[in-house]
């Protein structure tokens, strides 16, 4: 569905301890390896740069402010309109270079789930195969890699610099998502969360999707064959950052205790063949 995206969480949601970017030690660090970058040429952003995710090994690539431009702000909502076109614009790019499928999302974190509140980040998820081959085609332009120096306890299936590619495709999302889901199910038991988000069925032009048995949201408008634009891809983010604000899902102040009740993932739909589905 084009300009299909998904609004991960409320306000009763219970994230799993240790999924919400635990480890991204590149985000903390000032990036080391400027010049390393996947968009080659005339893909190449003057503002943003993407790398892998060398210290979580998931299946995903971040994207990241280049020296200089960590001001631009740390959250989605505090980035000016020219940022959100240039971020979306090397997501885009990056479906472009890499020929990126359907499956692909772009993943914002809004509110308390913030992995890094010093500067912005966002993932550009993909599947494991898709991953693993862009991985196989650049790591020899990776600086000093393999190194020690990339090895976290994130990395849960070997400790070797030598197997990312076995950690990615042995990091444990089933463990975490049952553990989200069993979450959720004790606090619908226990009444707890809070439990405001207006089941509407449409909000401003979107129609609004809740899933039965996934922290989800869908926000969807009706199939077309036109080729969606970074314009329109920041039309669908900024609509899912006002319900989000609307629902108390934004705020980045809060205690130890807020964390798992403020915050959401804004994932958009990004893959070049989802356009008139």
């Amino acid at each position: 569905m084009r300009r299909s995206a998904n609004f991960r969480g409320h306000g009763a949601i219970n994230y799993p301890k240790g999924n919400r970017g635990k480890g991204q030690k590149h985000l903390r660090e000032k990036e080391k390896d400027e010049d390393f970058d996947l968009l080659t040429g005339p893909n190449r952003n003057e503002i943003f740069q993407v790398v892998f995710d060398y210290y979580t090994p998931r299946s995903h690539f971040v994207i990241l402010p280049r020296n200089g431009f960590e001001h631009i702000g740390r959250d989605y909502g505090e980035l000016q309109r020219k940022y959100k076109l240039e971020f979306v614009n090397t997501a885009m790019a990056m479906v472009a270079e890499y020929k990126l499928g359907e499956s692909t999302l772009l993943s914002v974190h809004r509110g308390l789930w913030l992995s890094n509140k010093e500067k912005f980040h966002a993932s550009v998820c993909v599947g494991v195969e898709e991953y693993v081959d862009v991985l196989k085609a650049k790591e020899e332009e990776i600086p000093d890699w393999p190194s020690t120096k990339y090895v976290t306890k994130e990395w849960r299936a070997s400790k070797s610099p030598r197997d990312f590619e076995e950690n990615v495709r042995g990091y444990p999302f089933k463990t975490y998502y049952r553990d989200e889901l069993k979450s959720i199910r004790d606090l619908l038991t226990k009444g707890t969360g809070r439990g405001s988000i207006n089941p509407s069925t449409t909000y401003e032009k979107y129609t609004l999707l809740f899933h039965s048995s996934e922290p989800r949201v869908g926000f969807a408008v009706e199939k077309t064959s036109d080729e969606a634009s970074a314009e329109d891809y920041i039309q669908t983010l900024d609509a899912m950052s006002r319900f989000a604000g609307e629902n108390g899902l934004t705020d980045l102040e809060g205690t130890k205790t807020d964390k798992d009740d403020k915050g959401c993932h804004m994932c958009l739909a990004l893959g070049r063949d989802n356009h008139g589905k």
